[in-house]
């Protein structure tokens, strides 16, 4: 880890990195780094100055793997862009104080827009025939009306977006796990982490995708996804909601306001687990089983509508509870799905 190109300062608990770009995305060497600590058990400390972003699947990767996101003020005071906590040096890597949390994370004067976000997983058989990809261009197209333009192992993205390229390189590395970056068209400020893996029921396929908007997102949008991916795929789970932020797919280090959760899709292994019947009688805002009977039936719970007064924070845990998915949301990044 020591001679690392990407790495400045190695110890027997982290990995510091220090960035001083305006933008930081997960490049090829951030991705083997944050590889090797997760192999090592060790921290992931990348250190930037408070007038830098992160990329949201850089922001994504950091916090599924417990990263530190260590901003530098311009008084020489450390604090964690992603969560917050008051940081200090201890000579083996930064950790939280007991300061109040710093003045800079809660400064809320960015620019107006905000973050769309889905995370939707999919179950392929798994088969030599059997595609990956699609579910990530399914997506694209449902949120920003076009397919991916490009795909890759890291950020910048290098290779023109093809599902029957995307499928050969992960075939190659199966059976072991794959996440890649894939990129929306420049007009459409969007990008997703895609994870391909075995599991013993079959190829998982999951979908982590942020759409920029400065406007009003479309939300309807998320209601034909939802139909759309039930179509087509058996899916374990999906969850929507918006972001306040920037608009162009990157994080400031700061607190812009709490997410807001828009709709929980509940796949077939979740709607037989519990019935068909208590899964129409949900305490969504708005409830959406399919036909009853079909083998893909699921359960689409809205958790937002006209005339409802409910926090949709509040409808989420109580639809979760009626699933009997509480205390079982996957990943870390701020819209994930739950674990079935």
């Amino acid at each position: 880890m020591k001679e690392h190109p990407a790495v400045d300062v190695a110890t027997d608990r982290a990995a510091v990195l220090l960035q001083q770009r305006p933008v930081i995305g997960l490049s090829r060497w951030i991705n083997d780094v944050v590889h090797v600590c997760v192999r090592d058990s060790k921290l992931v400390q990348i250190v930037t100055p408070e007038t830098s972003r992160l990329t949201t699947p850089l922001e994504t990767v950091m916090l599924a793997v417990g990263g530190r996101w260590v901003v530098r003020t311009p008084d020489n005071r450390y604090y964690d862009g992603l969560r917050g906590d008051a940081l200090r040096w201890d000579g083996q890597c930064f950790r939280g104080t007991d300061d109040p949390i710093p003045a800079e994370f809660v400064d809320t004067s960015t620019k107006a827009g905000g973050l769309l976000r889905v995370d939707v997983s999919v179950l392929h058989r798994a088969s030599e025939t059997t595609e990956v990809g699609g579910l990530a261009e399914d997506c694209f197209v449902g949120l920003t009306g076009k397919a991916p333009a490009g795909w890759g192992v890291g950020e910048p993205a290098s290779q023109r977006w093809d599902t029957g390229e995307f499928t050969r390189f992960c075939r190659e590395r199966a059976p072991r796990s794959t996440t890649l970056v894939v990129v929306g068209q420049p007009e459409s400020p969007s990008v997703a982490l895609v994870e391909i893996g075995r599991t013993q029921a079959g190829v998982r396929e999951r979908v982590r995708i942020a759409v920029g908007s400065t406007g009003q997102p479309d939300l309807a949008a998320l209601d034909r996804l939802a139909s759309h991916l039930t179509d087509l795929y058996l899916v374990r789970s999906m969850i929507a909601g918006l972001e306040p932020g920037r608009a162009d797919c990157t994080v400031d280090p700061r607190f812009t306001g709490f997410p807001v959760p828009y709709g929980l899709l509940i796949g077939p292994e979740g709607v037989a687990d519990v019935g068909a019947d208590r899964a129409a009688d949900s305490p969504a805002a708005v409830v959406q089983t399919g036909r009853a009977g079909h083998r893909r039936q699921a359960c689409w719970n809205r958790l937002v509508a006209a005339g409802e007064e409910r926090d949709p924070q509040i409808v989420l845990e109580a639809v979760l509870r009626h699933f009997g998915l509480d205390g079982r949301i996957a990943g870390s990044s701020r819209i994930t799905s739950p674990e079935q």
